[in-house]
């Protein structure tokens, strides 16, 4: 990310765009249960995603009552530049293993 600072007497404004990465990688793995019919196994998980953001923070300040406020206000968009799309499967022992697939929106307002 990078942006511009704007600086008053008691205000600061920052526009700030960018990219962001996520990776998010899960080793194979399987979990045991009490009951080893329900002994899950678990895919390998490897996904890329990259988000175009934008952003504008503003930064006041001003004493109530021999008191420094500090209010922070932003708001941004990110949109995802990628497949949006995270497939792994699961299973548990005798059955096909199931496809998990996660999807996501392609743009946000993040919180």
């Amino acid at each position: 990310m990078a942006g511009r600072t704007f600086l008053t007497r008691s205000h600061i404004v920052l526009p700030e765009a960018g990219l962001n990465w996520l990776w998010t990688r899960r080793r194979r793995h399987s979990t045991d249960a009490t009951d080893p019919a329900w002994d899950t196994a678990y895919s390998t998980t490897n996904d890329h995603d990259l988000y175009a953001a934008t952003a504008l923070r503003w930064l006041g300040t001003f004493l109530h009552d021999e008191i420094r406020v500090s209010p922070l206000v932003a708001i941004g968009v990110r949109h995802l530049l990628t497949d949006a799309e995270t497939d792994a499967w699961q299973s548990i022992p005798g059955p096909t293993p199931a496809i998990v697939r996660s999807e996501q929106n392609r743009t946000a307002i993040p919180g």
